[in-house]
């Protein structure tokens, strides 16, 4: 509902798109659309290349974070920030993707005698 209602207000407006892809031409009302195409569209001119290491290049977030490659930055940058919905029924751990969640059960609750 609360899309409608702003696509209501927006919609057959005149206005200037206030947000501009500094990579593109690309333009748009809303500062996390934008956002999100940069992350999507021009994410390997954003991603930040630390020093190279014993391990090779690395990938980093503002939050710390690295990574070998920058497709695995770009998944990050999605979930950078936002709330973990899984929670392990064992434990205080959580997680922002299912799949990781079984893991560490798999890893570290199936098999054990309770």
């Amino acid at each position: 509902m609360r899309c409608f209602r702003r696509h209501r207000r927006e919609c057959g407006r005149e206005e200037q798109f206030q947000f501009q892809c500094p990579y593109c031409s690309r333009t748009s009302n809303r500062k996390g659309n934008l956002k999100m195409h940069i992350t999507t569209v021009h994410w390997k001119k954003v991603v930040k290349q630390e020093d190279t290491t014993k391990f090779g290049k690395r990938y980093s977030c503002h939050c710390g974070r690295s990574y070998k490659n920058p497709e695995s930055l770009c998944r990050h940058r999605r979930e950078c920030g936002r709330d973990k919905p899984y929670q392990c029924p064992h434990c205080h751990h959580r997680s922002h993707r299912s799949d990781n969640l079984k893991r560490h059960i798999a890893l570290h609750f199936i098999g054990r005698n309770s």
